[in-house]
């Protein structure tokens, strides 16, 4: 088994740190401002709704959307915005409702 000195240790943390740098710059690129936005189809087809349904959500205020040249302009929506929505819309179970006010469960 070999040793590392220290200068193959310095020159290791470097690799590592600059390839670290390398995949935040990516991600940010993938998840970041550089992000287009998609219309109501396409979405729809990445939640799994109809149109419709996605068209009435975001007329009811409730679907985080942007809405271009006023009251018939079209309706875009970022993939990144709408996966914060869901997340924030978790249901707790009956489990964790139950552990939280110390409820015995038989």
């Amino acid at each position: 088994m070999s040793k590392i000195t220290l200068v193959d240790a310095d020159d290791l943390v470097s690799k590592i740190v600059d390839r670290l740098q390398t995949i935040n710059t990516t991600k940010d690129e993938l998840l970041g401002t550089d992000e287009k936005p998609i219309g109501i189809k396409e979405m729809a087809d990445y939640l799994g709704f109809s149109p419709n349904y996605v068209r009435r959500l975001c007329q009811q205020k409730k679907l985080p959307h942007k809405k271009l040249e006023g009251k018939n302009g079209p309706i875009l929506m970022y993939k990144s915005e709408i996966r914060a929505w869901v997340d924030s819309h978790t249901v707790e179970t009956l489990i964790d409702i139950r552990k939280k006010v110390n409820f015995e469960i038989k």
